[in-house]
């Protein structure tokens, strides 16, 4: 498999869970700001990393600590900032 398609994948994940954790926050109408959109928030967090265990460790974070996660209180701060 090509590793850039598994990196990618993970990224794609990542911004999914990202995603589910604002609906989970916020209520499931929740729209992210005006000229945000959930990609650019799940770039805010692995930004340039291309390492596979690193970009897995993130996801599985997102997916066993929820809204408690380091990784989405750094993406709603990022949001909050982006909105003010």
């Amino acid at each position: 498999m090509n590793p850039t398609l598994v990196l990618d994948t993970l990224k794609d994940h990542i911004s999914f869970r990202l995603e589910t954790l604002f609906q989970q926050f916020y209520g499931e109408q929740y729209v992210l700001p005006e000229g945000l959109n959930i990609e650019d928030v799940g770039e805010h967090i692995y930004g340039e990393i291309n390492d596979l265990a690193t970009l897995q460790q993130i996801l599985v974070d997102l997916l066993s600590q929820g809204v408690q996660s380091p990784h989405f209180v750094n993406a709603l701060e990022f949001v909050v900032n982006f909105a003010t």
